[in-house]
């Protein structure tokens, strides 16, 4: 097992790996967006706390606390906060090519 951390003005990523599997935990500040990009994998998401937007290609979704999302591989997708607190959301994924 291994963990990587990422401190910057827009988010703190964790992100920790396991056998073939990653798991990444993000708190993504208020105000702030995740640069957005896509991978050759499926990755879930799960909103754990706060609100905001999912962009998943041309795709705009509102989430929140609570939900659970699926991206598909090659999917583009970013994460912005539009609530006034923390946004804290969990990806994991199957590591082929991590």
């Amino acid at each position: 097992m291994y963990s990587i951390r990422k401190d910057t003005e827009v988010y703190l990523v964790e992100d920790f790996a396991a056998d073939k599997y990653v798991m990444s935990v993000t708190k993504l500040y208020s105000g702030k967006e995740t640069s957005g990009h896509r991978h050759n994998h499926d990755e879930l998401y799960y909103i754990a706390a706060g609100n905001g937007i999912l962009i998943i290609d041309n795709l705009q979704v509102n989430i929140q606390a609570g939900e659970f999302m699926h991206i598909q591989a090659n999917q583009f997708h970013k994460v912005i906060n539009i609530g006034d607190k923390t946004l804290l959301f969990v990806c994991a994924w199957h590591q082929n090519n991590y």
